[in-house]
């Protein structure tokens, strides 16, 4: 047996190019965490599908096949079916079931009738494990703190949402595009705002990082793990808690599996991690029950897929996921995008109708 991380795809695929189709290394592919390969334009999962068919059998494993839309499932799909499914070309398929949703086609809604139809031939070769059949798991709870912030940081926040320029520690701070500023305002919806790069960060309020402040305090030294979305985040934290262990960003894959084990092991009372650099693959429910978000992911997929870590067979606590969301700010618009199932256009709308 053969296991490589997900990263080294292009690699395994060129290694292969020269093997007979009768060597063993062809005859079965177990992919796990098949969303991962959602993207039609990926490399990993384009150099996948050329050489799909030379594997006798495929699997596909998760939790998440469709992460944020059912056009999610097309690649996957075409993966471990080797197209015979919906097919080879993603642009064809995707024209046959969905239309923009803009102008521009940056978002895509499927056509009346077309979920239904996804479902039931995705359903063809697909099998799932029934709730009753998965180990005994204890209650999940996901406790929402909500924030008002102060009169004036929501001044500066709608100037920012409005005219793409706010002002703050004396400094003028533009956006240069409305995508730019709504990166900009879920900045301040946490506590900042980058100026002129990831280093160059003005203080906005420290209403979130309080909250955590008063969470672990309360929590009387159970082990808690961080989820932050900014390189400021993870400075503001430690800041306030002192140097606590990231998972992510600048830590060697070494240093990380250390990080696991010292975690599993309860020997870390805080960990820090990014959803995006921990979400997948890393089993931590050995070490904690408890997880805090400084803000709610905008992704669905990785909000699921860090949630369980801890929440996972072999979790014997009552888990809890703490997560802070500023009132009226972007915070809502994340939430309602993945919690409440909402499109990003439609939950935008809303956030704008309410600021």
């Amino acid at each position: 047996m053969t296991a490589i991380g997900i990263d080294l795809v292009p690699w395994l695929v060129g290694e292969l190019a020269g093997l007979a189709d009768d060597h063993p290394l062809l005859d079965v592919l177990i992919i796990d965490e098949t969303s991962r390969l959602k993207d039609p334009s990926g490399k990993r999962a384009r150099a996948l599908l050329k050489v799909a068919g030379r594997f006798r059998t495929r699997w596909g494993l998760t939790g998440t096949p469709r992460p944020n839309s059912s056009m999610d499932l097309f690649m996957p799909a075409a993966v471990v079916t080797d197209g015979a499914l919906w097919g080879r070309a993603f642009v064809p398929w995707q024209k046959q079931h969905f239309r923009p949703r803009d102008p521009f086609g940056r978002e895509w809604m499927a056509l009346p009738g077309a979920e239904a139809k996804i479902a039931a031939s995705f359903g063809m070769v697909a099998m799932t494990v029934a709730d009753e059949d998965m180990p005994d798991l204890p209650p999940l709870n996901i406790v929402e703190t909500h924030l008002q912030l102060p009169d004036a940081v929501m001044a500066s926040y709608r100037a920012m949402a409005r005219e793409l320029l706010t002002t703050a520690e004396g400094r003028t701070i533009e956006a240069a595009s409305p995508l730019i500023a709504t990166g900009k305002l879920a900045q301040m919806a946490n506590g900042f705002l980058y100026d002129t790069g990831n280093d160059d960060a003005v203080f906005v309020h420290d209403l979130k990082i309080e909250w955590l402040r008063e969470l672990v305090e309360s929590l009387d030294g159970e082990p808690l793990l961080i989820a932050y979305e900014f390189i400021e985040d993870l400075r503001t934290i430690r800041r306030a808690l002192g140097e606590v262990p990231v998972l992510g960003g600048p830590t060697s894959a070494a240093e990380s599996a250390r990080l696991v084990a010292a975690w599993n092991a309860g020997s870390l009372p805080l960990l820090a991690f990014h959803p995006a650099a921990a979400g997948h693959g890393i089993n931590l429910q050995y070490g904690g029950s408890r997880m805090a978000w400084l803000s709610p992911s905008w992704s669905a997929e990785l909000t699921q897929q860090a949630i369980a870590r801890i929440y996972r067979p072999g979790q014997t606590r009552h888990v809890t996921i703490h997560v802070c969301v500023a009132m009226r700010t972007v915070d809502e618009m994340k939430r309602d995008r993945v919690l409440g199932k909402m499109s990003a256009q439609e939950a935008f709308r809303r956030h704008l109708e309410q600021i």
